[in-house]
């Protein structure tokens, strides 16, 4: 059962939170609050030739981005993927040739989608020149005329595709289309665009949704293929022989920064002189005014006011709306976006349903009947939301939802493995830390100097713990090509792996999340649920738990240092350790909770472990 906000503003949360895709407003929902969008105007605007790869994860609004800039600069509407299309701006016209490759579209080869795009180009650019090309006789006619070009321009590939030595061009240039359609259409495009007639200044190339064509067998190789053939089409498009070209070539790469880390370390990329910076689309996104412009773009669309009678409770249950989602970002919404991995959609759909949230975010709990929205009776605190967030409006946290169990298998795997493995990629300033599964392999072997019988069920651990973490996307693999038939893969930690150990080490609710996942068969526990203890005793229950991680971790301590790997356990960690990291996250939250009055009896405990192992492991780091 959903809160009263979400049941008086049922049709608007139920449209946000289950999306038809033909139902976004692009313009009002998508604009980024970055400095982005002014990037690309400038770049629209300019008189230079220019390659602008835009950078952003899956979801995070490389499309929404370039949709709106195109809508907004030359009043578009209506559908622009995989459209080519002439647009007027002032005095002087542009053609735009968007190319959308999604996954369920590897229908054809690279180069024959791109030579249809181009061949779509030059019919649009035909018809703005009244140039007929429908009958035999006319096609025959631009075929000619397009030979001629090239035969002009570049000679040699009528001869490299000819038929026989004696063909006519017009022969040859056929051939030319039957065997390299994508040489042909580059050439036919540029005869058109110098042509006196034409005024087309502005030649926009836009490369989008490519996160999806990864070939089983090549792995990320189709995506690097593809970013060749592009900016090969860019390079030909501006060699022309005509001195005085007319037209300027910009081309848009939108990409993920993983694909472009190594597609930039390409020798045929630096070919290309790539000059631009890239638009990182990773800061200034407010998710509480997306949620409010989504909401009121809605509102406007179904005409849902006027079938509303009493509009000023309406209202006023909208401000009170306004302002808990002002609050919400306030106190969540960067760690939301990054929980999302920087998934707009999927962080606005996350961030509506905490706000729409019974079970942790209204405080009456009974759905009445009649009732008004009224602000005392919702709480927001990162407590709360984290709960709604784990749990939904379930009272249990069963590791269904968006907040992953660190601790996986603590059973099997004991509670510091996964903790190390996460701590070791966690990146220090601006590096990123990229590791393979063997190189994780081998660091922790190293420190643990394993026995050989030991070191394969601890390989076969991390990797299962590697696994894990990646399919819940905590890690994002990073293929690297090494040839058409050799790839190699690495693991970073991603925005939403940062954001949980992070908050895993900020306060202790993750671990009274986590607690109904690893402690509700333990006869060692308090068997009843988390959200069924008294605040005493839950806590009673997060130092029971610092306390078992307290002695693995001793344990772990005394390895390294009577197998002599301190040293590499410094290279790896610093000198941080999870059991004092969590001690000190549950003294922050028990003086937030009790203020200054923290019951003796929670006192004492908590004092008496972090003597205990502040000690010995402190003892451990002076060898």
């Amino acid at each position: 059962m959903e809160n009263d906000l979400y049941r008086k503003f049922n049709a608007i949360f139920t449209e946000i939170l289950h999306p038809d895709d033909s139902s976004y407003d692009l313009d009002t929902y998508c604009e980024t609050k970055n400095l982005t969008e002014d990037k690309v105007f400038n770049i629209l605007n300019n008189y230079s030739d220019c390659i602008v790869p835009i950078l952003g994860y899956t979801g995070m609004g490389k499309t929404y981005l370039m949709h709106y800039c195109i809508r907004k600069k030359y009043g578009v509407k209506g559908l622009l993927k995989n459209m080519s299309f002439i647009v007027k701006d002032g005095m002087s016209k542009s053609i735009i040739i968007y190319a959308s490759y999604d996954a369920n579209r590897m229908d054809k080869v690279e180069n024959g989608r791109l030579a249809g795009k181009l061949g779509a180009a030059s019919d649009i650019i035909l018809k703005e020149l009244k140039m007929d090309n429908e009958t035999k006789e006319e096609k025959s006619a631009i075929s000619e005329k397009v030979a001629k070009y090239i035969r002009h321009n570049k000679a040699e590939l009528l001869e490299e595709n000819a038929p026989s030595t004696d063909a006519l061009d017009i022969e040859k240039a056929e051939s030319l289309y039957n065997k390299n359609q994508l040489a042909y259409e580059q050439e036919k495009l540029k005869w058109l665009l110098t042509e006196k007639a034409t005024d087309i200044k502005d030649v926009i190339v836009i490369l989008d949704d490519i996160e999806g064509l990864v070939n089983v067998q090549k792995k990320n190789l189709v995506e690097y293929e593809l970013i060749d053939t592009y900016l090969k089409m860019y390079d030909c498009l501006r060699r022309c022989e005509n001195e005085d070209r007319k037209y300027r070539v910009k081309l848009f790469l939108c990409m993920r920064e993983r694909t472009y880390n190594e597609v930039k370390k390409s020798a045929w990329y630096n070919t290309h002189r790539v000059n631009n910076d890239p638009f990182f689309l990773t800061s200034g996104i407010s998710l509480g005014e997306i949620f409010m412009k989504r909401f009121s773009a809605i509102e406007s669309k179904t005409g849902v006011l006027e079938e509303i009678k009493k509009k000023d409770t309406w209202e006023e249950a909208k401000n009170v709306l306004n302002r808990l989602s002002d609050e919400l970002e306030r106190i969540l919404g960067d760690s939301i976006l990054e929980i999302c991995n920087y998934n707009v959609c999927d962080a606005v759909q996350l961030f509506a349903s905490i706000l729409g949230n019974r079970q942790w975010t209204q405080k009456s709990e009974r759905a009445q009947a009649s009732f008004k929205i009224e602000e005392y009776q919702y709480y927001l605190s990162p407590a709360s939301c984290f709960r709604a967030i784990a749990m939904r409006n379930a009272t249990i946290y069963t590791n269904e939802h968006h907040l992953t169990n660190i601790f996986y298998d603590n059973d099997k795997m004991g509670y510091c493995l996964p903790v190390y493995i996460l701590m070791m990629m966690n990146e220090v300033g601006a590096n990123r830390r990229e590791l393979s599964l063997e190189q994780m392999q081998d660091n922790i072997i190293k420190v643990l100097k394993c026995e050989s019988g030991i070191e394969k069920e601890k390989r076969e651990q991390i990797k299962e713990i590697v696994h894990y973490f990646t399919e819940r996307e905590i890690f994002f693999e990073k293929i690297i090509v090494l040839s058409e038939m050799e790839v190699d893969c690495k693991y970073y930690i991603s925005p939403k792996g940062k954001a949980i150990l992070r908050n895993f080490f900020d306060n202790t609710i993750f671990l009274e999340i986590y607690r109904d996942d690893i402690f509700l068969d333990d006869n060692k526990h308090n068997l009843d649920c988390s959200s069924s203890l008294t605040r005493e005793d839950l806590f009673m229950e997060v130092i029971k738990i610092i306390d078992e991680i307290g002695k693995e971790e001793a344990e772990y301590m005394e390895t390294f240092v009577n197998r002599g790997t301190l040293t590499i356990y410094y290279r790896l960690w610093r000198n941080e350790r999870i059991s004092i990291k969590l001690i000190e996250a549950q003294k922050k939250s028990l003086y937030k909770y009790y203020k200054q009055s923290v019951p003796d009896k929670l006192m004492r405990s908590l004092v008496s472990i972090e003597a205990k192992y502040r000690e010995a492991l402190d003892t451990f780091t002076r060898y």
